[in-house]
C-alpha cells in the first residue's frame, strides 16, 4: 500500500502549522490604542500578567496553548516579561515590537503586539521602519491596526525586499492596511514560531489574571 500521506516531525515548521490554530494574518491585531479594543478585535480574553502593571503590558489567551503579548512603546522591560511567558529565546532572535516602537508612538498607539524574529531580519527592516506617513494622509484614524505585507514578512522571518521592490515600501506604514496573502502550513510554523506557542511555560498561568 502507497502511503502519500506525509510525515509530520515533531518540533518541525510543519508540526508547528499543524499543532497550533493561531489568528490569521488579516485577523491579528499588532497595534491599538486600548486593551479592550485589541481584545475584541482578536476575539480573545485579556490577561494582567503578575506584577506588571497592565498600562505597560497585557496578554491575550485563549486558555490553552494561543496567547499574545502587548506593551506600551515606551515601555523598556518588555523583553523580560516575555521570557517569563516563553520558556526560551533562541540565539540570534530578537524580541521586538511587530509595529516598530517609533511608528506606534507616531501614530500614537499606546500597545504593541511582540514577536520573536532573527536578528539579521530586524536589523534589515530597521530602515525601513523609520519612514513615516503624514498623520493627515490618514482620513479615517483606526483604534487597531494590521499588518501590511511588509510587516506580514517580518513574521516570516523574510528581508523586507526579499519579495517585493522598495518601490512598493517607500511610502512606509498606513494603519489601515491588511496583509493580501495566506499561510501555507510551512509558512504557518513559522508564523506561529514568531509569538513562541511551542515555547509557552505554563507555569506561569496560576500568575495571570483576567482583566475585566
Amino acid at each position: 500500500m502507497i502511503i502519500l500521506e506525509k510525515k509530520t516531525e515533531k518540533g518541525s515548521l510543519r508540526f508547528l502549522g499543524k499543532e497550533y490554530d493561531g489568528l490569521r494574518p488579516q485577523k491579528l491585531v499588532i497595534a491599538g490604542n486600548t486593551i479592550k479594543n485589541i481584545a475584541e478585535g482578536n476575539n480573545l480574553t485579556s490577561y494582567k500578567i503578575g506584577k506588571y502593571s497592565t498600562k505597560n503590558v497585557f496578554m491575550l489567551f485563549n486558555g490553552e496553548n494561543i496567547f499574545y503579548v502587548y506593551v506600551n512603546p515606551k515601555y523598556r522591560n518588555y523583553r523580560n516579561v516575555f521570557k517569563k511567558i516563553i520558556n526560551k529565546i533562541h540565539k540570534g532572535f530578537h524580541v521586538d515590537h511587530i509595529l516598530s516602537r517609533n511608528l506606534a508612538k507616531h501614530f500614537r498607539f499606546n500597545y504593541v503586539l511582540l514577536c520573536i524574529i532573527p536578528e539579521k531580519v530586524n536589523m534589515k527592516h530597521g530602515s525601513v521602519e523609520k519612514i513615516k506617513i503624514s498623520l493627515d494622509l490618514i482620513v479615517d484614524f483606526p483604534q487597531i491596526c494590521y499588518s501590511d505585507d511588509r510587516i506580514f514578512d517580518k513574521i516570516l522571518s523574510r528581508n523586507p525586499l526579499a519579495r517585493r521592490q522598495f518601490v512598493e515600501i517607500r511610502k512606509g506604514y498606513n494603519p489601515n492596511s491588511k496583509p493580501n496573502y495566506g499561510l501555507t502550513l510551512k509558512q504557518k510554523g513559522i508564523w506561529n514560531r514568531a509569538f513562541g506557542f511551542d515555547t509557552f511555560d505554563k507555569t506561569i498561568i496560576p500568575n495571570i489574571k483576567r482583566i475585566e
